[in-house]
C-alpha cells in the first residue's frame, strides 16, 4: 500500500481474510498501519475462534497426517467438502468447483494445505488481539452474512452481536459460506450501502 501510494481504502474480507483484516484493525489500532481504513465489509469467516465450526477435512489437515492428506487431495475431494458449505439451493456449479481446484492446484499449492491452515491456531493465540480490534475500531464495520453456512454462519452473527457494540449485520438467509457468490446483488448492494453511507457522512 506504501508503495503504491494509497492513503486509504474500503476493505472488503471473506474467510481467511477476515482474519488479514482484524490484524489489520488491530495494526490500526496501534497506529501502525500506514494508510486509512474508511470501511471494512466482513463476509461469513471465523471471527471468533469459539463458533469456528472447522470442516472435518480441516481438522485432519491440522493433525499429524496433514501432509500425507494435502498430497493426496484432488478436486473430487475438494468438491465433496465444499458443497455442503454451500445454500441448499444455491450450489456451486461444476466450472465454479473446477476453478476453485484450479486456483488451489496451482503450482501444486494443494500440497501445502496442511501448513496453510494453521491459521485456524493462530486465531486461538491471537483471539483477545483480534476480537478487541473488531470491538474498538473507529471504522465503520458491517458483516454480511449467509446464515446457513455451518463453519461460520447463523451461530458467528449470534455471537458478533453478543461482543461487538451496535453491530451492523445483514443476513442473507438461505446462504452459505460463499455469499459473494452465492448472492452476489445482495451482497453488493450491501457493501455499496455501507460505503456511500461513510462517504456521505464526510462529504466535504
Amino acid at each position: 500500500m506504501a508503495k503504491l501510494g494509497v492513503k486509504s481504502a474500503h476493505m472488503i474480507c471473506h474467510d481467511y481474510g477476515d482474519t488479514v483484516g482484524q490484524e489489520l484493525l488491530a495494526r490500526d489500532l496501534e497506529g501502525s498501519l500506514g494508510f486509512q481504513v474508511k470501511t471494512i465489509n466482513l463476509l461469513n469467516g471465523g471471527l471468533f475462534p469459539e463458533t469456528h465450526r472447522a470442516r472435518r477435512i480441516q481438522t485432519m489437515m491440522l493433525s499429524p497426517i496433514g501432509p500425507v492428506l494435502s498430497r493426496a487431495m484432488t478436486r473430487n475431494i475438494l468438491a465433496k467438502s465444499l458443497r455442503p458449505t454451500f445454500g441448499k439451493n444455491t450450489q456451486p456449479e461444476d466450472s465454479e468447483l473446477d476453478a476453485f481446484w484450479q486456483l488451489m492446484s496451482m503450482k501444486k499449492g494443494q500440497r501445502v494445505q496442511h501448513r496453510l491452515l494453521d491459521y485456524i491456531n493462530q486465531r486461538k493465540t491471537h483471539r483477545t488481539r483480534w476480537v478487541e480490534a473488531l470491538k474498538k475500531s473507529s471504522s465503520p464495520i458491517r458483516l454480511t452474512v449467509g446464515l446457513d453456512d455451518p463453519v461460520s454462519g447463523a451461530h458467528m452473527a449470534n455471537r458478533y452481536r453478543e461482543l461487538i457494540p451496535n453491530p451492523d449485520i445483514v443476513e442473507l438467509t438461505g446462504i452459505g459460506h460463499y455469499p459473494q457468490m452465492e448472492a452476489p446483488s445482495p451482497v453488493i448492494d450491501s457493501m455499496l450501502a455501507h460505503i456511500k453511507a461513510f462517504e456521505a457522512a464526510h462529504a466535504v
